[in-house]
């Protein structure tokens, strides 16, 4: 009966992982099918650390007030936390902000306002300070202590501005003006109050404990330690989309693999057992 089961189970298991074959991770309807143009832009972007190397702070940016002023402006009074990103995104960027806002306010002994500022550089061009405005008093309700609002920029800007100040801290990122579509890595920025790179993060996910040890560098106009890489496994991050989606069929393959050695070793242990079993009840044995 049992051995019976273990098949039956066994050939469920089969089943489901010629299944997993079959039927690869489905795409978004707002992912474009893969074409050279796309693989090109992934090719072409990425993060590069350059600790040590100061922000250009010519570039003109507008403030979600609708003032253009140079991004040097935002410099010379605190540290600043740099996220390149943008307002209308609803995937990565989503991600990133509500992992830096949520960490930032386990952050007790430094203030954003106070002790630091924190700066989103809008990479989509088509965006407006209406819409940086609008995302600013959507997040600053998530981060409430008194004196932080003007801590909080959101800046947009042309794209020939914004990419230089996103060159000079080694952000590489392309925009598609025929599509309107961004390709870009995910990560941020930790700059000095002169502007001088002090950190980078990478991914989606900000330690509070790690931002704070890097804002404790940055305080100190000191440069922080060189950032490993994060390699999601086989959890992808999507260039255009920005989502992260599961690797269905890979991880369905090891699972279901792991589970058929499991199995067929306990049919291997069982049939040995049923042969013992037999051959002691032949010669007059106990069965056991």
């Amino acid at each position: 009966m049992r051995l019976r089961t273990i098949l039956l189970g066994a050939s469920l298991m089969l089943a489901s992982f010629g299944m997993a074959q079959q039927f690869p991770v489905q795409q978004t309807s707002t992912a474009p099918a893969a074409g050279q143009a796309q693989k090109d832009a992934m090719a072409k972007m990425g993060l590069d650390q350059k600790l040590g190397d100061t922000v250009d702070k010519t570039p003109m940016v507008v403030t979600e007030f609708g003032k253009k002023i140079p991004f040097g402006d935002l410099t010379g009074t605190r540290p600043i936390i740099l996220l390149p990103m943008f307002y209308t995104c609803k995937s990565a960027c989503g991600i990133e902000v509500d992992s830096l806002l949520k960490n930032l306010a386990k952050i007790t002994d430094y203030t954003v306002g106070k002790d630091y500022d924190v700066v989103f550089l809008s990479i989509n061009p088509k965006e407006t300070p209406d819409v940086a405005m609008a995302k600013k008093q959507l997040l600053i309700q998530d981060y409430d202590r008194n004196g932080s609002t003007a801590g909080f920029h959101f800046l947009t800007g042309s794209f020939e501005d914004v990419n230089k100040i996103c060159r000079s801290v080694g952000f590489r990122y392309v925009w598609n003006a025929e599509k309107e579509q961004v390709f870009h890595p995910t990560g941020l920025i930790i700059l000095t109050k002169t502007g001088m790179i002090s950190r980078y993060f990478y991914g989606t996910e900000y330690s509070s404990k790690l931002v704070e040890s890097a804002l404790v560098s940055a305080l100190r106009q000191q440069v922080g330690a060189k950032a490993t890489p994060i390699m999601l496994g086989c959890i992808m991050l999507d260039p255009v989309t920005g989502a992260r989606t599961l690797n269905i069929m890979r991880t369905l393959q090891v699972l279901g693999l792991l589970t058929l050695i499991v199995l067929f070793g306990s049919m291997a242990w069982m049939n040995a057992r049923h042969k013992e079993t037999v051959a002691r009840v032949t010669k007059g044995g106990t069965p056991v």
